[in-house]
């Protein structure tokens, strides 16, 4: 694949005089939120003030000829709040490529497709109400060891990675990605994406697939499969994700369904309200089941500052103690940070939680 890019660069007429194009770019979000976890009489309330995958990067592209470019991207996480050795947290999304008529192709550390597009199509990215523990993260619960050897390969960026996504065609493009063994026989991961994307519509179906070298308790591989739907025309914007998990955190007797449904309307050219309820379906049963309702009002200040405030609560089964913050709420893991008291959730509690955020992408 990256010789056949490569032929095809070297083929087209070159650009002597193009230079290079680079672009420092990056999102603030903070936002001040209220947990309570005391529907069932146990873990008290607490305020939180958050950094919510506030990041910063540098990217850009030289022309090689008429139609070719090489493509360059480098991010990181940025811990606003609690600063210290955390101040630039941890790797973002970062890449080495080429693109070109026939398509692009990239290499470093990148989101799967359907995770890339689950992150940008549904409502509550990064907020509280984050479906992320539920859908996103295929079922993890906390307990299970989130952000380490066990988490699932959906939830995961992925290092040493390689993709490809094809040229559209009438709307109709292909992503694959895949991950060498870097000296180990049993941890690659697999994913492709089929996406089709008109004006108003678009509808995506893939699978990602990781085999069991990527987990700490497990010897089977993990699969997830997932369908998104969404229609965004005029002040209607209207999501739906349904997933498929096999072997969750490599185990051989635990499967899960997860979706969720999305509503935005703009009442106002400013004024957006949004809904949206994800649920998990374990098959060890309901016990372990959650649902997650999340509502919310934002402001648009101008096209790049947003304030929004929203409020979530999550029903969990008896056996269950899942957030209502979600895997991308919150500041990122590590010593010190206040990110396991936002999750620390008994099971059978119904937490809830309030937040008022602000939003600056530059």
């Amino acid at each position: 694949m990256f010789a056949g890019v490569v032929a095809l660069t070297a083929a087209a007429p070159m650009v002597t005089n193009a230079s290079a194009d680079i672009d420092i770019y990056g999102a603030a979000h903070l936002s001040l939120d209220h947990l309570d976890n005391r529907s069932n009489g146990s873990n008290g309330s607490s305020q939180f003030l958050a950094t919510n995958q506030s990041r910063l990067g540098l990217r850009g592209g030289h022309a090689l000829s008429d139609t070719a470019r090489v493509i360059f991207q480098y991010e990181t996480e940025v811990n606003v709040t609690e600063g210290g050795d955390a101040l630039f947290a941890r790797s973002r999304t970062s890449y080495l490529g080429l693109t070109g008529p026939h398509g692009t192709l990239r290499a470093g550390h990148l989101d799967d497709p359907l995770k890339a597009l689950t992150d940008r199509t549904q409502l509550f990215t990064a907020r509280l109400g984050d479906p992320g523990n539920l859908i996103a993260g295929a079922g993890v619960t906390w307990e299970d060891g989130f952000g380490a050897a066990n988490a699932p390969v959906h939830l995961r960026r992925h290092s040493n990675a390689l993709d490809y996504t094809t040229p559209e065609w009438n709307g109709l493009s292909a992503t694959v990605m895949g991950t060498p063994e870097q000296g180990a026989s049993r941890d690659q991961t697999g994913a492709w994406m089929i996406r089709w994307q008109q004006q108003a519509f678009q509808l995506a179906a893939g699978c990602v697939h990781g085999r069991e070298g990527n987990f700490a308790d497990g010897s089977r591989s993990q699969t997830t499969r997932q369908v998104l739907a969404q229609y965004q025309q005029g002040d209607l914007n209207l999501v739906g994700i349904f997933q498929d998990h096999r072997r969750l955190s490599g185990r051989t007797d635990r499967d899960a369904r997860a979706g969720l449904v999305g509503l935005g309307y703009q009442v106002l050219p400013v004024l957006e309200l949004m809904g949206q309820v994800a649920h998990l379906d374990d098959d060890r049963g309901s016990d372990y089941d959650s649902t997650l309702y999340s509502v919310g009002v934002e402001h648009a200040m101008n096209p790049r500052a947003r304030v929004y405030i929203n409020y979530a609560r999550v029903s969990n089964g008896d056996l269950a103690g899942r957030s209502v913050a979600g895997q991308a709420h919150g500041p990122p893991p590590g010593p010190g940070s206040s990110r396991a008291a936002m999750l620390d959730v008994a099971e059978g509690d119904n937490q809830w939680g309030i937040s008022t955020g602000l939003v600056y992408i530059f």
